[in-house]
């Protein structure tokens, strides 16, 4: 949804600030996730996202009922058993989803939606949406129009945190700026496009699976909402 030249000016850099840590939320487990990396059942590397390496057990034996045990027994979010010489198999085909006259976005979702399918893959629970999600939300803003701008704005308590007004083009952003001089709430009703939220609404959103159904959900919290998905 961001087109490879984008352009951003003009951005206030505090609430810049703000946003970017919003985003470094998404998609991001609050207990963590277990991956353990295994030749045919025989473990090679375990690593908790949190506390690092972890010591090895020697084998697993039924995986899909060893990852539903390992995240019961770490308390973890997403444990993710993948076997070395199925993943490497695949490698010319992790290759192809990125040539290179397609955008990041595009490619990284390709990449996504290839692991989690792979037969070298077994995970508990089951795999992510995230991709699919991503690629509905796109639909929508494509529908929204051609060429239009959306504004994205978070407020701590009575005071505006961030702004961020951008332009959307053939459903990407093209161009990304700090709303200057005006009030949020003002151009909010003026636009395709908009969402005037708290922090802890855009929180919420941020730590959700399904972005789009996490958009729609929040729209009776929000300050101001329009053209979300429905």
């Amino acid at each position: 949804m961001i087109a490879p030249g984008i352009q951003i000016v003009d951005v206030e850099p505090d609430g810049f600030g703000v946003l970017c840590s919003l985003a470094s939320r998404y998609d991001k487990p609050t207990n963590g996730e277990l991956h353990v990396l295994h030749d045919k059942g025989r473990v090679l590397r375990v690593v908790h996202t949190l506390r690092g390496p972890l010591p090895i057990r020697p084998v697993l034996d039924d995986l899909a009922k060893a990852a539903v045990s390992l995240r019961r027994e770490h308390g973890v979010d997403r444990v993710v058993l993948v076997d070395r010489d199925l993943l490497v198999a695949q490698s010319h085909a992790f290759a192809a989803v990125g040539p290179g006259d397609v955008d990041q976005p595009t490619a990284l979702r390709r990449s996504n939606e290839l692991f989690w399918s792979s037969p070298a893959v077994v995970t508990d629970p089951a795999p992510p949406s995230g991709a699919a999600s991503w690629e509905r939300l796109e639909q929508h803003l494509r529908s929204l129009g051609e060429d239009y701008q959306g504004l994205l704005a978070g407020y701590d308590g009575d005071r505006c945190a961030f702004t961020l007004l951008a332009r959307f083009v053939a459903g990407r952003i093209v161009h990304l700026t700090s709303l200057a001089d005006r009030d949020p709430l003002d151009v909010a009703t003026e636009l395709p496009l908009s969402l005037v939220a708290s922090l802890e609404v855009l929180r919420a959103i941020a730590t959700a699976d399904d972005l789009p159904a996490a958009l729609t959900a929040c729209a009776p919290q929000a300050l101001i909402s329009r053209g979300l998905p429905q």
